[in-house]
């Protein structure tokens, strides 16, 4: 059964209107001040939130209490890339939901889904099965909103991708899109179209990858966001590079990087995979592992082992093609490997690049 939160949202603060009840209408505000702040400066975002989730607890409103939990969740992991806290809050989120009072919330399904995060960016390989189980329960057994419903497919997709599933991660992502699509949700379309493009690069696609980034960067440009935007011009700078068009790339580079330069929020694994690879296909190899260094700072020690680990593998592979020694490397990528709970699958390609296959797999 699909629930329409943003209805909900409307009837609840039609409602505060007609009763003059300020309070309750600061607590609908809060959403969309904190939305301002995500790219920017989430650390604002997060104390906002963490306000409206105050608020709605003193005003003994349950749903609103989930609601506010479940973009701590987002916030935390998708904004902040604090995957330790994430995990920790989307644990006790859940505890939180079984309660009495939360049981005439249709929502409920939200809380699931910032558990199915927590765990992807945390050990997805680990946490497989228990991921499987929590998206069918989610998709099939309880009340769900859209937003929901379409994010369940990219976990999905994320999931096998980490599972070395490249054609599986692929058909899932193009399920998210065509959820997304059904009742053209934008935000979700714009991140079912980056999925598509990275994909489809892996898998040599070129030409169709560079139709997507290109109709991606104008949806996100038409909703105002600019890390899609610069990620988008990421990708189209190394597509120009791969079609001989090098003054259109350098310009697309710089434009992407200096836009990115400009947010507050932690940035997409996607885009440096575009301007890593840029980077190496100009032979500034340098570069390559300065930003590859860059994105394993931006999220070392805060949880996301599987994130944390296939970064130093990206870089113990560049490492070795370059001639430059790959031991330190990936004697850390074992060291954190300790905290998964499955980790035979990054183990053995560690070894392989020991053995000196330094080849870029899914």
């Amino acid at each position: 059964m699909f629930v329409d939160v943003y209805s909900w949202i409307q009837d609840f603060q039609m409602d505060a209107l007609r009763k003059g009840d300020i309070r309750r209408l600061q607590l609908v505000e809060y959403q969309s001040q904190a939305w301002n702040y995500f790219e920017a400066n989430p650390q604002q975002s997060l104390h906002i939130l963490r306000q409206a989730r105050d608020l709605a607890e003193e005003l003994h409103e349950p749903c609103w209490m989930l609601y506010y939990d479940s973009w701590l969740g987002e916030c935390l992991n998708l904004y902040l890339n604090d995957f330790k806290q994430g995990l920790q809050h989307a644990m006790q989120t859940v505890v939180e939901i079984r309660k009495p009072e939360y049981a005439k919330c249709t929502m409920i399904s939200r809380g699931y889904r910032i558990v199915i995060e927590s765990y992807i960016y945390s050990d997805p390989v680990g946490y497989a099965d228990k991921i499987r189980e929590l998206i069918a329960y989610a998709d099939t057994e309880i009340p769900i909103d859209y937003d929901t419903y379409c994010i369940l497919k990219k976990r999905e997709s994320e999931l096998e991708f980490a599972l070395g599933r490249l054609d599986e991660a692929m058909q899932l992502a193009v399920d998210y899109l065509r959820r997304s699509s059904e009742q053209m949700v934008t935000f979700h379309m714009m991140y079912a179209y980056e999925m598509l493009v990275h994909y489809l690069y892996l898998r040599g696609e070129y030409d169709k990858a560079h139709t997507l980034i290109i109709e991606s960067e104008a949806m996100a440009r038409n909703n105002q966001r600019v890390s899609l935007v610069a990620i988008a011009q990421a990708w189209r700078a190394l597509f120009s590079l791969i079609n001989g068009e090098e003054d259109i790339a350098q310009s697309l580079y710089r434009v992407a990087t200096q836009n990115m330069s400009q947010l507050g929020m932690s940035i997409s694994l996607s885009y440096y995979e575009a301007i890593c690879s840029y980077n190496e296909r100009i032979g500034d190899l340098l570069t390559a592992l300065a930003m590859r260094d860059k994105q394993f700072q931006l999220i070392q020690g805060k949880g996301g082992y599987y994130l944390e680990t296939e970064s130093l593998l990206k870089k113990a592979r560049l490492l070795g093609r370059i001639g430059k020694d790959t031991k330190v490397t990936i004697q850390q990528a074992r060291q954190i490997s300790d905290n998964m709970l499955k980790p035979k699958q990054l183990l053995d390609e560690l070894k392989r690049v020991e053995d000196g296959d330094y080849s870029e797999t899914i």
